[in-house]
This record gives C-alpha cells, structure tokens and sequence, in this order.
C-alpha cells in the first residue's frame, strides 16, 4: 500500500528535535511523559503515526509486516489475520483517519490530509511480498533523503524488524478523559488517561519459522544491500544522497519543485508473467462473480452471496416528492 499526502505536502517531515526525544515533539520536555509530571506532552509525528496503526490493530487486527514513511507518503505490508479480509480496509480507515486528525492538529490546518485512496497492489508470492518489506523500509534512502535506513527521521518500523527494539508509542485517550467528567471533575488530569501501545510487526509467513535473529538478519543484510545499490546508482548519476539534518528545517508546507513522475499501477507483482496472467484471471473472475451478485441483490435478492473481499453496492431508491 502507497499513501500520499495532498499536493504531495512534505507533511511527514520531522518536527522532533534531531538528537532528542523521537517521540515528542521539538521543545517538549522528555519528563512531560512520566506520570507525575502535569505538563501535557506534545507529539512528534513518529508517534502521531505509530500511536495511530498501533490503535488500528486494537481494532482491527492484520498482520502488519512492515510500515514506513517518507517526507510526503507512507508504505505499508499488509495481510489478512485469519482470513479476515474485510478487517484491513477497517485497518486502514482507523488508521488513515488517526493519521489525518494528528497530523492536522500538528500542523494547524484543516481538509483532507491524503490524496485520495490508497495505491494498493497485491503480492503474488512469498518473494515479491519480501520485495515490498525491503521497498517500504528502504523508500527513504531510494527516494535519496538519507543515506542509511538506520538514520532516518521518519517514522519507520525498522528498529523492530532489523534490531528487534519494541516500538512502543503513546496516546492520550481522550475520550475516556471527557467521559469520565472531562475539564468538569477537578480531580482528573489528562495525563491519567495517557496510555501506552506496542506495535506489533508480523513476520511474513515463509519466514515465521526462522529464528528471530535469522530474520533481523535477513532485513539488515537485505536494506544495506539496497543502500549500497542506491548509493551506486547515485554515485553513477552524479546526484547526492541528502543529509538527515536538513530534513528538521523542512517548511512541512512545501512539495517537491519536480512533477511527479508516475506509472500505471501494476494489477500484481508477480516474479513471471504467467504468474501474473493467472492472478489476473483470478481478479477478473471475482469481478464477474461481483457484477452478478450486485445484479441480483438490486433486484431484491438480499441474501445472494457476495465473492470474499467485495462489498455490497448500495440499493438507491426513487422517491417521488409532490410540487
């Protein structure tokens, strides 16, 4: 899945202070955090985002393999938990939705954060979904921002999936705040409703046997062989990769000065072009098997059968209203 934010609006820019607290944002004081401490932190948008999907898999449970952003978008590796299909657009609205009101909030505007809907391909096998971990941890580094996954300042799960530190984000419920009296009770402070999440990455299925360190193994040798590519590929271009420093005087209201460049986007990756044939007669067979089912449900056949993973499309009535 590819996220991008409206105008392509360097919105994800960091707003933490380089050197300091990831979590909080530049001038907050790392001791707003404890308990004791009245002073009501502020986030960074590493925990705007981090708080925001560990939220959606309270919600709706999937497995995340892996989620990172860029300055301007975000990537994500997603996969049905049990089969649940329909949880990962579930996923996504809580997630996207969480983003969007933290991130405007950050920035004090107002309007839709993102683009439209999100660019989302599926995996035909195990190695093109290893792919698109590599793509979605590495996008900084590929997009010439930084030089090394490992320092970057944009959110990035790669901590976890690479050197196996918990990331753990905060949040302030504030809901349960106003529920329970909100401003009204003298005796509730927001800061008793601050609640900690852990976001927990899935490994994906052919490497859930590995051993732990195996797999770490495997995501750090495979990002520093992107980086060495890249650096290569930039070397040979006469093109520079950007210093992390730069990113933290980023105005997150500038875009890039350059079009967008951008291709169809593919119906499946897939390793062979068979492969790809057969995904794509499978897709084409749902959407057949869908056409029908919304027929025959317009038609007032409300209990036909939908194919896995589609939706009911609504039934619109005409009402006629006198002069």
């Amino acid at each position: 899945m590819v996220q991008t934010v409206v105008d392509r609006a360097f919105m994800f820019a960091p707003n933490h202070a380089q050197g300091g607290h990831p979590l909080l944002a530049k001038g907050c004081p790392a001791r707003s955090l404890q308990p004791g401490d009245a002073r009501i932190p502020k986030a960074s948008v590493i925990n705007i985002v981090g708080a925001a999907a560990a939220r959606a898999l309270e919600l709706a449970p999937v497995n995340l393999h892996a989620l990172g952003c860029s300055i301007n978008h975000s990537h994500a590796v997603i996969s049905a938990k049990d089969g649940d299909i329909a949880a990962i657009s579930e996923f996504l609205r809580v997630f996207h939705s969480a983003v969007a009101r933290g991130v405007n909030a950050l920035r004090e505007r107002e309007g839709h954060l993102f683009s439209g809907p999100p660019r989302i391909t599926a995996c035909a096998n195990d190695a093109e979904a290893l792919e698109q971990v590599l793509y979605a941890l590495a996008n900084p580094v590929k997009d010439g921002l930084v030089n090394s996954v490992k320092r970057t300042p944009f959110f990035s799960t790669y901590a976890r999936q690479a050197q196996g530190k918990a990331l753990e984000y905060w949040e302030i419920e504030w809901a349960d705040f106003y529920a329970a009296g909100g401003r009204r009770n003298g005796k509730l402070q927001p800061k008793q409703f601050l609640k900690w999440r852990e976001l927990e990455i899935a490994p994906l299925p052919h490497l859930r046997g590995m051993s732990e360190h195996r797999r770490r193994t495997l995501i750090r040798k495979s990002v520093a062989a992107v980086e060495e590519k890249t650096a290569r590929e930039f070397k040979a271009a006469d093109k520079k990769l950007g210093p992390v420093s730069r990113h933290f005087e980023t105005d997150p209201r500038s875009r890039p000065k350059t079009p967008r460049e951008s291709g169809p986007k593919p119906l499946v990756h897939a390793s062979s072009v068979e492969e790809a044939e057969a995904y794509r007669e499978k897709y084409l067979e749902v959407r057949r098997a869908h056409a029908a089912a919304s027929i025959a449900f317009r038609r007032g056949e409300l209990d036909v059968e939908f194919p896995a993973g589609t939706f009911r499309p609504p039934l619109i009535r005409l009402v006629a209203g006198s002069s």
